[in-house]
């Protein structure tokens, strides 16, 4: 039983040191593209899929009877996006 206790403290320990060795841009980046799944909604689509070269350049519309929703620019472009 001791020995378990010490393999799962060595584990957390090295868990949390590998979640500290991240940037924060590589958290965000990871929380972006997975968790929240931001690209579903903010990358323009064509009928095969995600238009190349566009993802999280928004412009996407959803029109439904109670609203309209237009989804922004959320790329992180420094000169012309969310990154300014």
């Amino acid at each position: 039983m001791e020995f378990a206790r010490v393999i799962v403290a060595a584990l957390l320990v090295l868990f949390a040191v590998l979640a500290r060795s991240d940037t924060l841009v590589e958290r965000d980046r990871y929380l972006v593209e997975t968790i929240a799944a931001c690209g579903n909604c903010h990358t323009p689509k064509e009928q095969n899929g995600l238009l190349p070269g566009k993802k999280l350049a928004g412009g996407d519309v959803i029109k439904h009877q109670d609203f309209t929703a237009v989804f922004p620019n959320i790329a992180p472009d420094q000169e012309s996006d969310i990154g300014k």
